[in-house]
């Protein structure tokens, strides 16, 4: 259905057993360089209690022929250790300020295509302080080779996909703060009918401010989830507001991605909140393709 949106250009530099040449033999310094996973989202929202809504990917598209160090650094109001995690295989070290992710060399056979990357996770525990909102920004500064002094790549695809921004409410305050078990009822899509079950946390977008909560995904994993394996799409973040007379429940700009919106769907009942089943109910249609589905929040 869709049209191939997220082409990537990869150049590989392959060496056989044959051929033990320097695989960097030719390739102008400037062109080496670390960068996000297409997948990693230039931005999100999120209660802490929450996951990043997929594990980050630092991907090399040129081998460097060994491992490297890829170096992050930390920016924002958020502090590591209280407010958010790293965990990942890879990780070599950590602190308030960055961290280091080693990504490893894989060996290439002729005529096979591999990209050398690592993954690494970040959550956002629960401190249980009413602490107001938190923002991180995470920046991919380039990277080194483990062996070779000399060797270095930059951060980043040029000016794209080296830094993501991340908005964290706190699950201590708001009426309906609390953890919730997601179900993703997705009725019409490109994989199918299909159904995604997670655990997400919600609290108040604004500690001020009663009746907005962030959303991580408010297609109910299909983007966030399914939609990240098929196309390299990212979670569809959303602010829904509750407005306390009707408990009926709207929501600002979203877009799919593909060139339309997540809007509420209107074959379906109004999105509502249930106080008396603790139940968050989003009924939701995308514009570009005409995607649907009920995603539900029940309180835990």
């Amino acid at each position: 259905m869709k049209k191939l949106i997220y082409a990537i250009a990869t150049v590989f530099v392959l060496a056989s057993c044959e051929d033990v040449a320097d695989p960097l033999a030719g390739v102008e310094q400037t062109d080496l360089f670390v960068q996000f996973g297409a997948n990693t989202p230039d931005s999100t929202a999120l209660a802490e209690g929450s996951n990043f809504p997929q594990a980050v990917t630092i991907q090399a598209p040129i081998s460097g022929g060994e491992d490297l160090l890829a170096s992050l650094s930390f920016e924002g109001t958020a502090v590591y250790g209280t407010d958010f995690t790293i965990s990942s295989e890879y990780l070599e070290s950590v602190d308030e300020n960055g961290a280091v992710i080693r990504i490893p060399f894989l060996p290439a056979k002729p005529n096979e295509f591999v990209t050398d990357q690592a993954e690494f996770t970040i959550s956002f525990p629960e401190n249980f302080v009413q602490d107001g909102t938190k923002e991180l920004t995470v920046t991919l500064n380039g990277a080194t080779g483990v062996e070779s002094a000399g060797l270095s790549f930059a951060g980043g695809r040029g000016s794209i996909r080296k830094e993501f921004y991340v908005e964290i409410s706190d699950n201590d305050c708001g009426d309906l703060a609390g953890l919730y078990a997601v179900d993703g009822d997705v009725l019409v899509s490109d994989l199918g009918p299909v159904t995604y079950s997670y655990e997400e946390a919600l609290g108040l977008a604004d500690c001020t401010v009663e009746g907005s909560y962030p959303l991580v995904d408010i297609t109910g994993g299909l983007w966030g989830i399914g939609y990240a394996d098929l196309y390299g799409a990212s979670a569809r973040n959303a602010i829904i507001t509750i407005d306390p007379s009707s408990n009926e429940i709207t929501w600002g700009t979203v877009s799919d991605q593909f060139g339309g919106l997540i809007v509420q769907d209107a074959t379906q009942p109004t999105s509502n909140y249930d106080p008396n089943a603790n139940t968050i109910t989003i009924y939701w249609e995308a514009t570009g393709y005409g995607e649907r589905g009920v995603t539900t929040y029940t309180l835990q």
